[in-house]
């Protein structure tokens, strides 16, 4: 938790002032001037309307959680690009911080659809620090165990880049029922005990909350991080712009729901990518 504030506190505040242009009316005849108090008042609704949204997109910039280096081109090397979508995720994701974060390298990519008609909404790629010095994958794991083992150990981060302009409240109404489906799963199992249970449907109901009711543009990219393990202290994830998850269950499985055998997997492709670039 520490590290999280400092992270947080790492971030510049910025204070935005608006000046609104004053419009000076030079009464010349009835006539002019009830066109020129017409026509001014359409130009400051116009211009107060535009340093408004500009204003709103400069505060909400500078309450950013987490700051991402996502340079505005990259080297075709230095690039994978998923074939269904020709979106290009950068082959190693660094992120500045006072809080000293490993970069983390690209074991995979794929799209999300949707429907019968296989519509197709994003494109993701999954990114794991595989330099930390305690993995110690175990021998003869299956792929999903040591996908599992991957996310419970070190840090883990994706990327979603939509393909077609979508709402941030699309996003979420899928990752909230992903996330109930496997916290229902568990309860049924035996997997979490009682007081778990309630602290997991507690983080829920917060990532529910976190999402705003606003568009997310094609090409613009979401980042989730998996902070990495601290002994005693339940994981961290953190949405990008959006707000932080403190609970075990829920930052690991956010990330799980990707990986577990099950018939509707949200990409697939991502899942065979990842595994097909496993550490043997």
């Amino acid at each position: 938790m520490s590290s999280l504030r400092t992270l947080t506190r790492a971030l510049p505040r910025t204070t935005c002032r608006v000046y609104a242009p004053r419009v000076r009316l030079i009464q010349t005849s009835a006539k002019a001037a009830a066109g020129t108090a017409a026509r001014d008042t359409r130009l400051a609704l116009l211009g107060g309307t535009a340093i408004g949204l500009f204003a709103t997109s400069l505060l909400w910039k500078s309450q950013q959680p987490l700051h991402l280096d996502a340079p505005p081109a990259e080297k075709e090397e230095d690039v994978v690009v998923d074939p269904e979508t020709n979106i290009a995720f950068p082959k190693t994701m660094h992120i500045e911080s006072k809080v000293r974060i490993p970069d983390m390298t690209l074991l995979g990519v794929g799209v999300r659809k949707v429907s019968f008609l296989k519509v197709k909404v994003y494109s993701i790629g999954f990114y794991a620090d595989l330099s930390n010095p305690n993995l110690k994958i175990p021998e003869g794991a299956t792929p999903e165990e040591k996908l599992e083992y991957l996310v419970h150990n070190t840090t883990c981060c994706v990327r979603i880049i939509p393909y077609r302009n979508t709402n941030y409240h699309h996003l979420r109404d899928a990752f909230v029922r992903a996330l109930q489906l496997r916290l229902n799963e568990a309860i049924r199992d035996k997997a979490l005990d009682e007081d778990a249970g309630l602290n997991a449907s507690a983080n829920i109901r917060k990532v529910k909350t976190m999402f705003p009711n606003v568009s997310l543009n094609a090409g613009s990219p979401l980042d989730v991080l998996l902070a990495p393990p601290v002994p005693g202290k339940p994981r961290v994830a953190i949405f990008r712009d959006l707000g932080t998850v403190e609970d075990e269950f829920t930052s690991t499985e956010f990330f799980m729901q990707y990986f577990r055998e099950r018939d509707a997997l949200p990409s697939p492709p991502l899942k065979e990518r990842v595994i097909a670039s496993l550490p043997a």
